[in-house]
């Protein structure tokens, strides 16, 4: 089972391995590949671990704050977002461009008509990147889901 953790307040390597030491601490944790890029831990568990037990892990020392705890059940993720700004399919093309420029996804479509783009991806994006290379194309980002699929 794969859980990935949402970190906020790493700012160097010392802050990874700080977070990853400490899950990998923990009773049923296997393994941790922390990055303080996307802000994420991506745990492996051979045990159930509940999520409040990995929350209460990081936070202990008051460094850092858990702003969720995502299980990874399926092989892909899937993040819409909410694009304002989009007025044509001229702009849909934009935003597709400059998320794809940051992100290694399968699959990026963008409604301006709906005012959202769909990202399916392997690997969990990092959602500050996509917010910021939506920004510099001229648009912005008012919301967003990952989920599992």
């Amino acid at each position: 089972m794969t859980k990935t953790v949402y970190v906020e307040g790493m700012g160097c390597e010392n802050c990874e391995k700080y977070v990853k030491t400490t899950l990998e601490a923990l009773e049923g944790v296997e393994s941790a590949v922390v990055s303080k890029d996307t802000g994420t831990a991506v745990v492996e568990l051979s045990a159930d671990v509940p999520d409040e037990a990995l929350k209460a892990a990081v936070e202990k020392d008051g460094f850092y704050t858990v702003t969720g705890v995502e299980e990874k059940t399926g092989g892909k993720y899937k993040v819409p977002l909410n694009v304002g700004g989009m007025m044509c399919e001229m702009c849909e093309m934009h935003v597709n461009k400059a998320i794809k420029k940051v992100c290694e996804a399968e699959d990026v479509t963008s409604s301006h008509t709906d005012g959202t783009t769909v990202i399916i991806a392997d690997v969990n994006p990092d959602i500050e990147r996509l917010k910021e290379a939506v920004k510099d194309a001229g648009y912005e980002v008012t919301g967003f889901q990952v989920e599992s699929v």
